[in-house]
């Protein structure tokens, strides 16, 4: 049962799986909000991190992000998120670089709270029946881009101060995939 005091969002088949490259998600968080976690934005291990899993064109995550920020989701216990809904994976792959959560876990709930708990599939059901449905469909979706082999080969490698041709981007890891993923450009100003 979706509930009824944040309308259920769109009916769609696609995904879009939001990645971040570590160095200018943690610039910007610093940039908007002037601090960031630390353990994470220097961890020279942490290239990509996973800010989420939604549908193409949500239509009102702005009303459940506040709903979710403050845990007024109407959401029973067996849809909160706890640490038997995550694996290892997401521990690496998907954490919060912005100071707002206590720990992984409340940060895990309110990217499921956000994204997936109201999202609504064939014959209005919900598209996720339950986070560890939401979080292994994050797992296969990301491994299935292998980024960190195609910036190897492309003979990229993290770092906080290198600029780079874009050319070796777009050519060397995205024109890697049969259909080119839709990328965008943070700038700060």
């Amino acid at each position: 049962m979706i509930s009824s005091t944040i309308p259920p969002d769109v009916k769609n088949n696609n995904y879009v799986l939001a990645v971040s490259f570590v160095p200018t998600a943690c610039s910007h968080i610093i940039y908007t909000h002037k601090w960031a976690k630390e353990e994470y934005c220097v961890d020279s291990n942490l290239i990509w991190n996973i800010h989420g899993l939604w549908a193409e064109g949500e239509l009102n995550v702005a009303i459940r992000r506040a709903a979710c920020k403050t845990q007024k989701d109407g959401r029973p216990n067996n849809q909160l998120v706890t640490s038997e809904d995550v694996d290892e994976f997401h521990e690496r792959n998907m954490v919060p670089l912005s100071a707002r959560y206590k720990n992984n876990i409340e940060y895990w709930d309110y990217v499921y709270c956000t994204h997936a708990y109201h999202l609504i599939g064939e014959n209005n059901q919900k598209r996720f029946s339950n986070p560890k449905q939401y979080f292994r469909k994050i797992k296969e979706l990301y491994e299935e881009l292998n980024l960190n082999d195609k910036m190897a080969t492309a003979g990229i490698e993290r770092s906080d101060t290198q600029v780079r041709n874009m050319s070796q981007w777009e050519i060397g890891v995205m024109g890697k995939y049969f259909n080119f993923p839709w990328t965008r450009t943070m700038t700060l100003t």
